[in-house]
């Protein structure tokens, strides 16, 4: 994700001490819920980071609708074998509006706003997880990742 400061509205800035609600997870799986003990989860793909490597899987149960909103993909990040972030994904700026209106619902309009020509994003910091709403302006994907602090 590209999180580019350019520009702050002075309405976003006044909102942005106010406490999130913070999810502990997503769904029934929790952050640090370990892989073994989730068998409807079924591998995708995996890759590196900075702390070693992330398994990417989807849950088969998964209904792809988030508050009413089409998904196109739901995708679960373990390390260690336990859950590390989870990203909803979905396109269309039609979906963009209602995914915005959502997510404050949901977490509350603590957020920072980071705009470009490209990208915008809303980012909540709750205690126990990180929120991130990105919106590519010129592909039109949309991706919300709940990330465990």
């Amino acid at each position: 994700m590209f999180l580019t400061l350019l520009a702050y509205s002075s309405e976003y800035i006044a909102l942005a001490n106010k406490p999130i609600r913070d999810p502990k997870g997503y769904g029934s799986v929790k952050w640090g819920d370990n892989l073994l003990s989730l068998p409807e989860m079924r591998y995708l793909k995996s890759g590196k980071i900075s702390v070693g490597e992330i398994k990417i899987y989807k849950n088969v149960v998964d209904s792809l609708v988030y508050n009413g909103i089409k998904l196109n993909a739901i995708e679960y990040g373990f390390n260690d074998d336990k859950l590390v972030f989870v990203a909803l994904k979905a396109s269309g700026r039609e979906n963009w509006g209602a995914f915005k209106k959502v997510a404050i619902e949901n977490f509350g309009v603590g957020f920072d706003r980071y705009d470009n020509q490209q990208y915008t994003n809303f980012i909540w910091q709750g205690p126990s997880s990180s929120i991130a709403l990105e919106h590519n302006k010129r592909n039109g994907l949309i991706i919300m990742l709940l990330l465990s602090n």
